[in-house]
């Protein structure tokens, strides 16, 4: 079966969501510094998009381990590149998860050390007036 290279890049759009790289809105807005430099910004507009969406493209593939990303597996895809591709970006994500979540324990551990720490010391406190007095 043919792919479609506008399904592919909705495909892709939706990983870079997934990933939180970018969104739909964010691929579409021009960076206004850059139109600046340009002398006639209008004929711009429509290629704002596609260059947003591949760089966006490429740094999620170079996270990916992935270095010959290119427009060909956009607008040519074949079916097995676009299965290592798809589950390049799957696996990354799930890494990304995966460290998310262990962060989240990390920080949460701690968090719960430094209330301990807090307890003790008032404790601490107390005690050490306890033995001033006696």
């Amino acid at each position: 079966s043919l792919l479609h290279p506008a399904e592919v890049r909705s495909v892709f759009e939706s990983l870079l969501e997934t990933v939180g790289l970018a969104t739909r809105e964010d691929l579409a807005q021009p960076e206004f510094s850059a139109m600046e430099v340009l002398d006639f910004p209008d004929l711009h507009e429509g290629s704002i998009p596609e260059i947003n969406f591949l760089e966006a493209m490429k740094t999620l593939m170079k996270a990916c381990e992935v270095h010959d990303f290119s427009l060909k597996d956009i607008f040519y895809p074949e079916h097995a590149r676009l299965k290592k591709l798809y589950s390049a970006v799957i696996n990354f994500a799930k890494y990304k998860e995966g460290e998310i979540d262990w962060y989240a324990q990390i920080i949460q551990d701690a968090e719960e050390m430094k209330e301990k720490k807090a307890r003790l010391e008032e404790e601490n406190e107390i005690l050490a007036d306890t033995l001033i007095k006696l």
